[in-house]
Order: C-alpha cells, then sequence, then structure tokens
C-alpha cells in the first residue's frame, strides 16, 4: 500500500478485480492496450495530483464495449482519492444517470475485492470522498439540470458520443475545466 501511494502503475498492477475467471490480480490479466493506456496517463495523474501542471492535458479513450474503459477509470480515479498530497476536485460527467453511476459501480467493485480502500476512500451517491476530505468527485448526468460545480483538477467525460441531445452539458463541463 504504502509504495502504491508513489506508483500509480504499481498501484494498478497490484489491484484485485473482478474478471471473468472470477477476482484476479490486474497484472495478471491486463490486457497490452490497459497497460499501454495506463502507461499514458500516469505521469499526468501523478502531476495533477502533486499539484503540477501534466505535460499531455486531455487524452481521449475509446473502447469498444466490455474493454473495462469504465473500470480503468475508476482505477485512475480511487489513486486519486486515495492518495492525496493535496487537495483535488474531480467530476465524471455523463449522458444520464445510469450511464454516470457505472464509473461509481466499478469503484464499489474495486472496494470489495480490495477492502483496504475504504479506509481511503469513502462512496455516496453521485460522489467520492478521501476520507480526509482533500479530495472531493461528483459525478453529473446531463439530463439532471442545474449548475455543474467548479473547475476540477480532473474532468473525466465519458460516452461522449450518447450526449448528443445536451451539448450545453459539455459545454459547462469544458469551460470549468478550462
Amino acid at each position: 500500500i504504502g509504495r502504491s501511494a508513489n506508483d500509480f502503475m504499481l498501484f494498478a498492477n497490484g489491484l484485485v478485480i473482478p474478471s471473468q475467471s472470477g477476482p484476479m490480480l490486474f497484472a495478471s490479466c491486463m490486457a497490452s492496450f490497459q497497460f499501454d493506456c495506463f502507461s499514458e496517463l500516469a505521469e499526468s495523474l501523478h502531476a495533477v495530483r502533486d499539484g503540477k501542471k501534466p505535460a499531455v492535458g486531455r487524452f481521449w479513450i475509446e473502447r469498444t464495449k466490455g474493454a473495462g474503459k469504465d473500470s480503468d477509470l475508476a482505477i485512475c480515479l480511487m489513486w486519486l482519492l486515495a492518495f492525496p498530497v493535496r487537495p483535488l476536485y474531480l467530476q465524471v460527467g455523463a449522458a444520464d444517470r445510469d450511464q454516470a453511476a457505472i464509473v461509481q459501480r466499478r469503484m464499489k467493485d474495486l472496494i470489495y475485492h480490495n477492502p483496504w480502500l475504504a479506509d481511503c476512500v469513502d462512496l455516496r451517491q453521485y460522489k467520492a470522498f478521501n476520507v480526509n476530505k482533500f479530495v472531493q468527485l461528483d459525478i453529473f448526468a446531463a439530463d439532471i439540470a442545474g449548475s455543474h460545480g467548479e473547475t476540477p483538477d480532473v474532468l473525466v467525460v465519458n460516452e461522449l458520443s450518447h450526449i448528443t441531445s445536451k451539448w450545453e452539458f459539455i459545454q459547462n463541463l469544458m469551460d470549468n475545466a478550462d
């Protein structure tokens, strides 16, 4: 646990995840495209967590259904929630409440299979917090009216292609991110 706080890749590799064959160590079943994606994200995740401007500020992750996109996003967000070195504000936006809740369900799976994470992260309805309240994650849906929060340190726009009728929602989130 201690070394995972300073090494995102070690954290991801060491997690037990639900797999088609039952719970497994992620390192033993991670696909090469997942490893490549995490390797590309790691430096930016560390920079954001440490309060530095990342060399790469935006990523596009596109995968077929069932390729672990939501689970992988949950792993990234969970690392930021579990091991903060400063206050952070995170947002996940999606087309509707059902879609918005998927990343959080994947985070619940991670806590179930890695119970030590419950000592670090508190999940609530459409929110998550670091137990010391240094990090807050808000989950927004385009089908819910209202403000979409303040400027996030990390913004995840999930299933962008499904937010066709609510482009103003995306514009609000992107304005916050700028």
